[in-house]
């Protein structure tokens, strides 16, 4: 489709239009863009060689284009779209080793401003800077304050809202190794309140956001400060209310926040935690003496990535209108138990949980999360972006219209990206949504075995069909090839690492020496090499994404796995030829990861996200 391109002013809507792969030519469509805020929303209106596109913010101008696009071959037609929500965004966690390179982020924002995003918070504990706390994100790749204002001027220019997503209680344990922040320690990794250093220290933190950002709005994060004021502020302070000691640092920080002119937002779970058992308990016995400590002006954000049940978004929504708070709902896409999505758990977690904030909330957002070193491709989670904002503008959105929205943005088949999940699903059950297969039988350890009991024969054949599935998708997703090859090359390995543990041990105990010696000299090797096919593949598409700092952890992890690897070869040979008597580590029973009862569960699969946890049963940390 030709578009006249002297009717596009707006610098960043034409580099939008070529990206989307309109032909730019001095005769064609005329684009006229009419900003009108009492719209709330967006129409578009095609007749002859003129289309009108009217929009609220500038985002949705953004999306219109891309609806522009998608009808291209209509002749006449009108668009109209409102949105349930005022404001719609996505949260990139950039603080579990994979700090996402500046290019791509501008990427991903121009993507987001094209589905109609109009937010975007950069999850960030200690990588950022700050210019007086040398140590604050020391090789963890933090974004200098150049390049967060680079980003923080790119984005707005695509109508996009860059909100810092920072830390100040608690999850700050990179920052709190190093003993220049010891003064600030209450325990693990939450910092001390009460103490005046740690307000000084919260105080550089946002001043520095303020030099970064343009946005009057900070996520000041408080969340899961579970062991709060129970390490050196009770060896100071003796025991004292948890509400009290949380209420007393909101009100400090949020003090802090308005001197620099920020209008703080907070997780919300920490209030539930401490009076109930959990976020999720129907019951919330709050007194209103107790609410009274809440400062007014902050925003609670009630977080859920898991329920598959309406009911549950429901119930805990309504506790938190109790709270005379303005009220933002986050919800997740999934990427964060190993190197695979679970955008299936995602895409039905999103549709109840926005059925429920539809007439109650206003504001939402997606999270993204990295937890144990980011190991999965940011990348593998846009259907679930995408979902997002698709199902915000259009509660009866249907599967056709999603893929041919992916198609549109991403140029290339949604049921493709869909198939990234299945590295997790070896047994066909897709309601088993933290289940991660294919992370701890990666680095099962092959002669200790520590999840060797969940893990069956059939599974082999099923990562073959897998390898072939993604190898054969990689051809068709364009430039997203290499996060196909990734994970194709990941299949390969699970083809034959799955069982490799569970043969091993079965050849000692039927003492079959012919099997242990084609599994020592032949499966062995094969399996190193497929590993060193992996680890090379999954460099690359590290280097390509994030920052260097962070990669060495996955490559210790790789690399260690591929030496455990070698280590059995040499112990099966050793035993093979009479070097040694026995083999101990294959001796042992096995049994379950998770202690279930032998038949308690139809399925095997089980789930560990934490590498320390899944390679050896010893002190590794």
């Amino acid at each position: 489709m030709k578009i006249n391109e002297n009717s596009i002013k707006n610098p960043s809507i034409k580099k939008a239009a070529e990206y989307l792969g309109f032909e730019l030519a001095k005769e064609g469509i005329t684009l006229n863009f009419v900003e009108d805020k009492e719209l709330n929303g967006l129409s578009i209106v095609k007749e002859g060689d003129k289309i009108e596109i009217c929009y609220s913010i500038l985002a949705y101008a953004f999306r219109a284009l891309s609806l522009v696009y998608e009808n291209k071959e209509k002749s006449e037609y009108k668009i109209l779209e409102n949105p349930d929500f005022v404001s719609n965004g996505f949260m990139l966690d950039c603080s579990r080793n994979g700090v996402l390179k500046v290019e791509n982020v501008k990427t991903l924002i121009m993507q987001m401003s094209l589905m109609g995003h109009s937010t975007l918070m950069l999850y960030t504990e200690d990588t950022y800077e700050i210019k007086e706390e040398p140590y604050f994100g020391y090789m963890r790749g933090r974004y200098s304050e150049e390049e967060l204002k680079e980003l923080d001027a790119y984005a707005s220019e695509f109508g996009i809202e860059l909100i810092p997503c920072i830390q100040t209680l608690a999850h700050l344990p990179e920052m709190l190794r190093w003993n220049r922040f010891t003064p600030v320690w209450d325990c693990t990794d939450i910092l001390l309140v009460g103490e005046e250093k740690t307000y000084e220290l919260i105080e550089e933190m946002i001043k520095a956001c303020r030099r970064s950002y343009k946005s009057r709005q900070i996520n000041i994060g408080m969340d899961e400060a579970h062991l709060l004021g129970s390490g050196v502020f009770k060896d100071k302070n003796g025991f004292k209310d948890r509400f009290d000691i949380m209420c007393e640092h909101l009100n400090r920080v949020n003090e802090i926040c308005i001197k620099y002119d920020f209008e703080p937002m907070m997780w919300s779970d920490m209030f539930f935690n401490i009076i109930t058992v959990s976020l999720y308990d129907e019951e919330f016995p709050i007194e209103p003496e107790m609410l009274a400590k809440v400062p007014k002006n902050v925003k609670l954000i009630f977080w859920d990535y898991y329920h598959r049940d309406k009911k549950t978004y429901d119930i805990n929504i309504k506790k938190h209108k109790v709270f005379d708070n303005d009220i933002v709902f986050a919800g997740g896409a999934w990427k964060w138990s190993g190197f695979a999505p679970n955008n299936n758990h995602s895409f039905l977690s999103t549709k109840l949980a926005l059925d429920a904030c539809r007439g109650n909330l206003d504001k939402i957002f997606t999270t993204s999360w990295g937890d144990n070193g980011n190991e999965a491709s940011m990348n593998t989670i846009l259907p679930s972006l995408l979902l997002f904002a698709e199902y915000s503008f259009d509660k009866d959105l249907t599967d056709e219209k999603l893929q041919k929205r992916f198609n549109t943005i991403f140029k290339c088949d949604i049921n493709d990206f869909m198939l990234l999940d299945d590295l997790n699903n070896p047994e066909g059950v897709l309601d088993n949504y933290n289940s991660n297969p294919s992370k701890y039988l990666l680095y099962n350890d092959p002669i200790v075995g520590l999840f060797d009991k969940h893990s069956a024969a059939s599974f082999d054949g099923y990562y073959a069909k897998v390898a072939d599935e993604l190898f054969a998708a990689e051809k068709r997703v364009n430039e997203y090839g290499y996060v196909f090859k990734t994970l194709a090359s990941l299949a390969k390995v699970l083809e034959i690492k799955a069982n490799i543990g569970n043969n091993l041990k079965k050849a000692y105990d039927d003492n079959d020496k012919t099997e242990l010696s084609r599994l020592a000299n032949e499966v062995l090797p094969e399996l190193i090499a497929r590993m060193e096919t992996f680890k090379e593949n999954f460099r690359s598409q590290w280097f390509k994404e994030n920052k260097a700092f962070g990669f060495e952890v996955i490559d210790v992890r790789i690399s260690g796995t591929i030496a455990r690897l070698e280590s059995a070869k040499m112990r099966v040979c050793e035993y093979l030829d009479g070097k040694v008597e026995e083999i101990p580590e294959l001796m042992v029973e096995r049994l379950y990861y998770d202690c279930r009862k032998e038949g308690e569960f139809p399925n095997l699969a089980t789930a560990n996200a934490q590498w320390f946890k899944i390679v050896s049963a010893s002190d590794i940390a």
